[in-house]
């Protein structure tokens, strides 16, 4: 995540690398209304009654057996052999849609399903991007006012 982060900084600076002066033609009211809206999308995952019940429903360090082991034991002892084909590929379906999810712990006995630390993490970084959003709007807010009172305006003309 920082290497792509740095990357992206990289190309930013390069692309912008001649840039001596403020583009005018960019909407400082649609800015300014888009960046009052991903301010408002932040604050409501802090705010998601929806989402604290589900973080708070499941039990500390709660873990459930992996399907997808399950599944694999199932199949090595036997157990669908007397199913058809085309209900066997269902099932194997299912339970490749249910690995896809896992990621990397595909081949873990027990999954963790306790989202706790993640729900942390993720109001932390929201917490961040709210500071970064209200730097924005406060520089865009300043743009915009400085241009109505035409601070940018070269001092040779007068």
């Amino acid at each position: 995540m920082r290497e792509m982060k740095r990357k992206y900084i990289e190309n930013f600076a390069k692309e912008n690398k001649y840039m001596t002066q403020i583009d005018k033609d960019v909407d400082m009211d649609a800015a300014l209304s888009a960046l009052s809206t991903l301010s408002a999308n932040v604050e409501a995952i802090s705010e998601s009654d929806e989402l604290k019940e589900l973080v708070h429903s499941i039990p500390v360090g709660y873990s459930v057996y992996n399907p997808v082991v399950k599944f694999t034991k199932r199949a090595k002892n036997g157990r669908y052999d007397n199913l058809s084909d085309e209900e066997y590929c269902a099932k194997l379906d299912d339970v490749n849609i249910i690995g896809s999810l896992l990621h990397e712990k595909h081949g873990d006995d027990f999954i963790n399903v306790d989202m706790r630390d993640a729900y942390a993490r993720m109001l932390e970084a929201a917490v961040q991007v709210q500071t970064c959003l209200k730097q924005m709007h406060d520089i865009a807010m300043f743009l915009k006012v400085s241009d109505a009172v035409n601070v940018f305006e070269d001092e040779d003309k007068n």
